[in-house]
Order: structure tokens, then sequence, then C-alpha cells
């Protein structure tokens, strides 16, 4: 490995934790999937997270889970479930994000990742376009 992009995590604990969250993965990964939502593994190796995309005609998004750096401490490492809806129209990206409402130790991700994508998937389920309030522009490329 080399370098750990977490302050404050030695290269044995971050790789304690990434063991724990890609045998979380083998199990998650078939059940997202069954749902439309494939792993997004840009920058899998570097992160402690789990990170699912989806991408139909109507909508596109993401559920996961990831390491909550910054409410974390050397002797409670927290980690966050979370989902983003969106869609595109004409110059703009309309979406909502959110997050389930606490942080969760690796053992209780460990014990109830499973339940916890599911309520994700729920709350990712339940939105409509009329809920996709917040919006960014999107920017133009070169093409024409």
């Amino acid at each position: 490995m080399g370098y750990i992009v977490y302050k404050n995590m030695s290269e044995k604990e971050f790789n304690e934790l990434k063991q724990t969250l890609d045998s979380i993965e083998r199990i998650s990964s078939p059940i997202m999937q069954m749902n439309g939502f494939y792993q997004n593994r840009q920058s899998q190796e570097d992160y402690l997270n789990l990170d699912y995309v989806h991408d139909s005609c109507d909508f596109m998004g993401n559920i996961g889970v990831t390491y909550d750096e910054e409410e974390s401490s050397s002797d409670n490492r927290l980690f966050r479930f979370y989902y983003l809806k969106a869609y595109d129209s004409i110059g703009e990206r309309h979406y909502k994000k959110g997050r389930l409402g606490k942080l969760y130790t690796i053992e209780e991700v460990e014990g109830n990742y499973i339940s916890l994508f599911q309520e994700c998937l729920s709350l990712y389920n339940a939105l409509n376009k009329e809920d996709l309030t917040d919006k960014v522009v999107l920017k133009r490329t070169g093409k024409s």
C-alpha cells in the first residue's frame, strides 16, 4: 500500500476495516444488483466505502456506506449510509440526497448492513421527480 488517505489511522487498522468492507461487499453487491445498483469501483482501493450506482432512463443515483473521518476518533471509527437520486433536464441536474440518521461502528455495519442498505433503497425508491428539488447547472462540454 504505502500511504493512507485518512489521518490518524494506521495501515494495519485501514487494512482490517477494508477487509471487513470487502466481506460485506461479497454479500451486498448481489442484493444491490437485484435492485439495479452496481458497485462503483473508482478509487475503491484507497477509501473505506462501498458505493453503488444506478443509471436508468429516468433516474440516476448512488447508495452506499462510507467512513466518516470527521466524526470518527481513534477509539471509535464511524460509518455513514447515504443515498442520492437525480435526473437531468435541459442544462440542470435535479437531485435529493440524504443519509440514515445515525453513524455506525464497523461492528454495527457488519451486523446490520443488509437492513441498512434496504432502508436506503426504500428511501431512494420513495423519492419522486417532484421531490428532487435541489439543483445544479450542468456545464457544457466542448462537443456540438
